[in-house]
């Protein structure tokens, strides 16, 4: 949600409009062309200029249309600049324009930080005049054509509209309102609705006048032309001009009238697209259009677009949650990236500008936020997990605790479950007495020393210690790695006994080493069950404590602390019926009998186990 918050404000600000226009100009690229058919081009090139002379004279201009009109021309357009006559043949231009209704001559709009160039004195029908004038985007490419500007005074229509139109009216075509829509304009088949400021890519571009996009369908080389020479030694052929709009400009070099556009532009193809072809495509395209030969690019409103960065944030970010391998991260990143791209590919060549930069961008930030997030997560997870067992397990089993946490973890924290698992309560007979005959140094030497080889008899046996309680140590077999199968459920009341005989033994070695320095036998009690019990954690925040309920811990504390069972050597070690079964291939034991225990109903039959097995895992 942050990730696609964060891209609209970034969009909304025009930020990403680069990088949308930029993938707008490869989709216009990548489509295939399709040549124009109703638009020819005469071109002055630079070796006419020497021969014919610059700029043109009224004479040879007058001749050019004449011959243009007598091969069949449904409209000619110039673009070219005569608001001054060129003698010689200033009458005879005049002449001309005045025979010839369907001539169009250029101008150049008057705006506010621009002096305009006016139109041929003698042209007088305002259908008969177009603006030339083009919109640059902040890159300087040419995406934009202008079909009405207004200077406060009068409103007055581009070139290329003005073709259009006439070319048009002579099929019984003309512009009418659009009911549904008043700012709107209805040209045959086609509906001209003004650009806005906010369309497909776009964010914040100057929508002033009446704008329409450019589809630049025709291609880099759509045009069929002539060179001005052609025309004038009637190299064109009778019918190349029959019926069609011929657009009449420079391509010279000299006159620097290019612009660059995104099917053409000077860091692309080594050459810009000149304005008599800028022109041309813009006329092509509303005739297209109004012949319902080509629909009008289309694209998503505003707020389809906001939800599909919504969307993909958030398809990304679950991408980036919930996929931990880096092979399926990438590709399933990297792919749905594509998948974008080629859906907003896909779209050009269907006719919509489908705008999914941001989109991308939001899949690919938002798989990130989830990378991020999980690594969080998990860290803090980890900061948990290893805060409540690592101090009291072996390196192996932290390992597989943090390895299988999410079969117990959730919400960053253990769950409650209900295992079988084994739990150890081990204490010393008779503390208290013990503790009165030693001086506080050698109590606290001797607990220290005690607790230690006690903890490490523990850990070496996969146990985990879930808590102290003064010089009583409590312990948990399969949990919280649970192990459910007979085989996992054996090895961890095994791995318990073992324990606690490995307790015995440095019990042995504690009072051995005791005596020479005058301290008491010390002895053990040790009690173990193996049973259901329910796990999980109570607290919160830094005081979060793990523990297990049930009544297999109330068995395995009251074995420990059964009195009706002498301990005739330095540790006895009582185990439930349960765990005996589940270990006696493995130790020497003996029935103690059916015994009440304390909060029980019902007796339990407990046995005492004596020693361990020999090397071969049968009973000595």
């Amino acid at each position: 949600m942050v990730v696609a918050l964060l891209l609209a404000a970034v969009r909304q600000v025009g930020w990403l409009e680069p990088l949308e226009l930029a993938a707008y100009d490869s989709g216009l690229r990548l489509r295939p062309a399709v040549p124009a058919a109703d638009v020819v081009l005469i071109l002055e090139r630079e070796e006419d200029l020497h021969r014919y002379g610059f700029p043109l004279a009224d004479r040879l201009m007058s001749d050019l249309i004449e011959r243009l009109e007598s091969q069949g021309a449904a409209v000619v357009g110039i673009d070219k600049y005569r608001d001054v006559p060129v003698p010689p043949g200033q009458e005879q231009l005049a002449a001309t324009i005045a025979r010839h209704a369907n001539v169009v001559w250029i101008f150049k709009f008057s705006g506010e930080h621009e002096v305009g160039i006016g139109p041929p004195p003698a042209v007088r029908n305002p259908q008969q005049l177009g603006f030339n004038d083009v919109v640059r985007d902040g890159d300087g490419i040419v995406r934009r054509a202008p079909l009405f500007l207004d200077d406060g005074r009068s409103t007055s229509q581009s070139a290329a509209l003005s073709l259009a139109m006439l070319y048009l009216k002579g099929r019984g075509i003309v512009p009418a309102g659009d009911p549904a829509n008043p700012d709107a304009m209805v040209l045959g088949k086609l509906t001209l609705k003004p650009f806005e400021g906010t369309d497909g890519g776009y964010s914040v571009a100057d929508a002033a006048g009446f704008q329409t996009l450019i589809d630049y369908r025709a291609g880099a080389a759509g045009f069929k032309s002539y060179s001005l020479e052609d025309a004038f030694q009637d190299r064109i052929p009778t019918a190349a001009l029959q019926g069609k709009i011929v657009l009449f400009g420079s391509v010279a070099e000299s006159f620097k009238d290019f612009f660059d556009t995104p099917i053409q532009s000077f860091g692309q193809s080594g050459r810009a697209t000149f304005g008599v072809e800028v022109h041309a495509h813009i006329a092509s395209q509303l005739v297209r259009g109004a012949l319902g030969q080509a629909a009008p690019l289309r694209w998503l409103p505003d707020w389809a677009e906001y939800a599909a960065i919504l969307l993909c944030s958030l398809l990304g970010g679950w991408v980036g949650h919930w996929l931990r391998r880096p092979a399926t991260l990438g590709l399933a990143v990297g792919g749905g990236a594509a998948v974008l791209v080629a859906t907003s590919l896909a779209g050009f060549l269907a006719g919509w500008w489908l705008a999914l930069i941001p989109a991308a961008l939001g899949y690919v930030l938002g798989s990130g936020s989830g990378i991020v997030w999980r690594a969080f997560a998990e860290h803090q997870e980890r900061k948990t997990v290893m805060r409540l067992f690592s101090r009291y397990v072996s390196k192996e089993v932290a390992e597989e605790i943090w390895a299988q946490r999410s079969q117990f973890m959730s919400d960053g924290k253990p769950k409650p479950r209900l295992v079988t698992a084994t739990v150890l309560f081990s204490d010393v007979a008779g503390f208290t007495s013990v503790s009165e005959k030693m001086a506080p140094e050698a109590l606290f030497a001797w607990l220290d020393a005690y607790m230690s080889a006690m903890t490490q008899a523990i850990i070496d046996n996969g146990g985990v210690i879930n808590k102290y309680i003064g010089d009583a140590v409590m312990a948990l077999y399969g949990v919280p790695v649970v192990r459910s199968t007979p085989d996992g459920i054996a090895a961890d009341a095994l791995a318990a006994v073992k324990s606690a005989m490995q307790m015995g033994a440095a019990l042995d070695k504690i009072n051995r080493d005791g005596a020479a320095a005058g301290n008491p036998e010390i002895r053990m009690r040790i009690g173990i069950c193996t049973g259901p019990l329910a796990a999980g954690t109570i607290g919160m925040g830094d005081r979060l404590e793990f523990t297990v309920l049930g009544d297999t811990v109330n068995v395995a504390s009251r074995l420990e602390s059964l009195k009706t069972v002498e301990t005739t050597g330095s540790c006895r070690v009582l185990v439930s019926a349960e765990t005996f079964r589940l270990v006696a291939d493995h130790y020497r034991g003996k029935p103690v009998g059916e015994v009440a225990l304390k909060g029980r109903d019902q007796q339990v039959a407990v046995f005492e186990i004596l020693d361990n097995s020999d090397e071969t895992g049968r009973t000595a």
